[in-house]
């Protein structure tokens, strides 16, 4: 075996060991040990390299990893009840396992976030909008109330 093919070895072997044991990362552990068992059924690095190139192991990783972030993103913005934020979750886990390449699947996920990121900040505008409109209210029941005479001076000061 080449040293290179080794050293592929070793390193997707500490790949798979970072997401043993971690429940946030079931997918990715799965999509890491069969790229660690397509590189290390090849016998030689050609192999290994046309493998790699047929199979695509390498993107089901990236696939993997983003479905299993975007799943424990769903999960607190359920918690958290945040319907809105948990809008970019959901839209990516529906199409992220048609993606082909890295380029498609960065492309989408940064699509489908910039979408999200405009309703996020419509959804934080209404937040003002509504202390706006309660200083408004108390704006008018402060010009319109009914005072006696002798504070018209000093209401209309204010």
């Amino acid at each position: 075996m080449d040293q290179r093919h080794q050293e592929y070895i070793d390193y997707y072997r500490v790949r798979v060991k970072k997401y043993e044991n971690n429940q946030i990362y079931e997918n990715s552990l799965k999509a890491e040990q069969n790229i660690l068992r397509v590189i290390s059924g090849a016998p030689t690095l050609e192999e290994f390299k046309t493998a790699v190139e047929k199979d695509k192991p390498r993107i089901q990783c990236a696939i993997a990893l983003i479905k299993d972030q975007e799943l424990a993103r769903k999960k607190r913005f359920t918690e958290l009840n945040e319907p809105v934020r948990r809008l970019s979750a959901d839209k990516i886990i529906a199409v992220v396992d048609t993606m082909n390449s890295d380029t498609e699947l960065i492309q989408t996920v940064g699509n489908i976030n910039n979408e999200v990121n405009v309703r996020i900040s419509v959804d934080l505008l209404v937040e003002q909008f509504m202390s706006d409109t309660t200083a408004l209210e108390n704006i008018e029941v402060w010009e319109t109330a009914e005072v006696p005479g002798e504070w018209h001076n000093e209401v209309k000061r204010d």
